[in-house]
């Protein structure tokens, strides 16, 4: 079964699907709450059933190319910009989900940010949730990230840059698809 309803949803279908001992695929965020997601997990353990959630950019081609590029390079810094407006189904999603992106594309684990030196600032405008998410942080294995993502900008961007010790990679992630 996928689950591409509304976040807040998320975690009813789920358990509704894993209590019928149904496999499920659950579109991103996995849940509107980290303990949401756990009751998701645990039951989907329980009951013996495959839980995936869906994080369809990482297997994107422009994203591939993008690991493909950086390939056995001593990767310094990424950068990760994603703007543009929001649809009504999505209102209810916030921007904090992001760091995983860096952690994907550089691969090493991603320490929290308030315990790296790192800095966080959101912004709410317009929804519940932050319209407007800026971070930079240090990965465990010393990479700079920094991650700019909103949903105010009134036109649509997905890019990433990569600096290695040999190479410049920049990435179009919309045009690229």
């Amino acid at each position: 079964m996928t689950i591409a309803a509304p976040t807040h949803l998320h975690h009813e279908i789920a358990l509704a699907c894993i209590a019928r001992e149904i496999h499920v695929l659950v579109e991103k965020p996995i849940a509107s709450s980290v303990e949401e997601g756990r009751d998701i997990v645990d039951a989907a353990r329980r009951a013996g059933v495959t839980l995936m959630v869906g994080h369809v950019e990482r297997f994107q081609p422009a994203v591939a190319a993008i690991k493909a590029a950086i390939s056995g390079e001593d990767i310094l810094s990424i950068a990760n910009h994603a703007r543009g407006t929001v649809s009504a189904r999505m209102s209810n999603v916030g921007r904090g989900h992001r760091p995983r992106r860096a952690r994907h594309r550089s691969d090493p684990l991603v320490h929290r940010v308030g315990h790296c030196g790192g800095a966080a600032a959101a912004l709410q405008r317009r929804r519940e949730r932050e319209d407007i998410a800026l971070l930079q942080f240090r990965t465990a294995s010393g990479v700079l990230a920094h991650i700019e993502h909103n949903w105010l900008t009134p036109f649509k961007a997905r890019n990433v840059t990569v600096a290695t010790r040999g190479k410049y990679v920049m990435g179009d992630l919309l045009t690229a698809r």
